[in-house]
């Protein structure tokens, strides 16, 4: 699949999370957490637009289980990284 929409950066940062195991910023970690409202409310004006194509981009290219709900994130980054 072609993610060019998507910033580098995020892309990075997903992939650090999904691979390391290491914590996003707030907005990732809302999109991370299944959480629209929040999300949207911490988007920039170009990430706003491209929600869409992070999430197919987490659906495709990272593991079930590290994302979807709050638990799930939770649980992927540990005790210690969960509250960053």
């Amino acid at each position: 699949m072609n993610y060019d929409k998507i910033k580098p950066e995020i892309i990075a940062s997903i992939r650090r999370y999904a691979d390391q195991h290491c914590p996003t910023g707030d907005f990732l970690r809302a999109v991370l957490e299944n959480d629209l409202k929040e999300a949207v409310g911490r988007a920039d004006d170009y990430n706003i637009r491209v929600i869409p194509e992070i999430v197919r981009y987490c659906y495709n290219e990272i593991p079930c289980n590290c994302w979807g709900s709050p638990e799930r994130v939770k649980t992927w980054l540990g005790p210690i990284k969960a509250g960053a």
